[in-house]
């Protein structure tokens, strides 16, 4: 009977943890956790290529840009990212000269200090892929984290490169352990409404160094490297959930990123989870709308979906999805505005979905 009580205890305290919670493979596919998320305010980052620390920047998003997802257990810090890139390059000898995700960390923002933070790269490619070895950085090649975490492959970290329609680039995951993010005295408050300090580089290699870098942080200067004042705020939630704001928590200068920058474009919201026998687009309602309507859709094989708002000369205005979806009914909503941000003015409007083979158009009205 104690024995029985004890399992039921551990199968209680299990089934209410963080870690039960997440399901995080480190396979560099997108978990179901990672579709709970919906914007900075719980983790899910999106980084255009207007965000460029260097003062070069990438022609559009296809050239470069990213879509970022953070996470936390007790254990670990999860980081996810899906990235652009019409050009994969490890080729440098030095490991930041190439296409990779580079964070940098302030364990602990309150520690009254301007430097103090920990580093941490995945490239791309692995030595397999790579033209040049010692450009792979496998989490540790520049001995900025503590030297006791020795990453394993399939176990703290994973890549994978796509080629898909409309899309070519590579997905990076990895976990860090809380224990090994320190520096000197700084060590990460984990723990519901405790922050740390945030910078995310997505370094761009297209010819033999790094040529342009896009960052979330509240600086966008490269000297988030050595200066934790540049770095944005990140408050731990509860659900393994986690607050990005591109502002600094310790009085950092005024910042020079624009918020706005950083919210995913509109997407699609798996409805229930249920799932469906085929693919369908349904009619958007309301019909004629203002200021919004709502398009459901369903999916029915795992693939690049894409959901886009044309006029009636077929010009797109607005990209709504443009994802990797899995089987299921998923829903998103159009607010009458085009991918620069003004309203559309009244009128016909199409909407078109392209999952693989399936295509399917329908009209829409707008009034102003």
């Amino acid at each position: 009977m104690k024995k029985l009580m004890w399992i039921l205890l551990a199968l209680l305290i299990l089934s209410n943890s963080v870690i039960a919670q997440l399901g995080i493979v480190m396979d560099a596919e997108k978990d179901d956790y990672w579709g709970t998320l919906t914007g900075p305010d719980d983790g899910y980052v999106y980084i255009p290529w207007e965000a460029a620390s260097t003062t070069t920047f990438p022609d559009d998003d296809e050239d470069l840009s990213a879509f970022c997802w953070l996470g936390w257990d007790e254990d670990y810090f999860y980081f996810y990212a899906e990235v652009e890139d019409d050009l994969l390059l490890v080729n440098n000898a030095t490991t930041y000269e190439n296409d990779a995700i580079e964070l940098k960390i302030d364990p602990d923002p309150g520690f009254e200090s301007t430097s103090g933070v920990v580093a941490v790269r995945l490239t791309c490619w692995g030595v397999d892929e790579a033209d040049e070895e010692a450009g792979v950085d496998n989490l540790t090649a520049g001995a900025e984290i503590d030297p006791s975490f020795v990453p394993v492959e399939g176990e703290d970290y994973a890549r994978k490169e796509y080629d898909e329609e409309d899309r070519y680039g590579y997905n990076l995951e990895f976990r860090l352990p809380w224990d090994a993010i320190i520096s000197g005295d700084k060590i990460v408050d984990v723990a519901v409404d405790g922050i740390f300090g945030l910078a995310i580089n997505i370094m761009d290699n297209d010819e033999s160094a790094r040529t342009e870098n896009l960052q979330w942080s509240a600086g966008l200067n490269d000297l988030v490297w050595n200066n934790p004042q540049l770095h944005g705020t990140v408050t731990f939630l509860a659900d393994g959930k986690l607050q990005l704001v591109p502002v600094n928590s310790a009085g950092g200068p005024d910042p020079l990123t624009d918020p706005e920058w950083y919210i995913p474009p509109a997407s699609a919201v798996n409805s229930k989870g249920q799932t469906v026998s085929g693919f369908e687009l349904e009619q958007n309602y309301p019909n004629p709308f203002n200021p919004q309507t709502t398009i459901d859709f369903s999916v029915k094989t795992t693939g690049l979906v894409k959901l886009a708002i044309y006029d009636i000369l077929g010009r797109e205005i607005r990209t709504l999805v443009s994802e990797t979806l899995t089987n299921g009914r998923y829903t998103t909503v159009w607010d009458g505005r085009d991918n620069t941000g003004d309203i559309v003015p009244s009128g016909i409007y199409i909407y078109r979905v392209d999952a693989g083979s399936y295509k399917a158009s329908r009209k829409l009205s707008f009034i102003q």
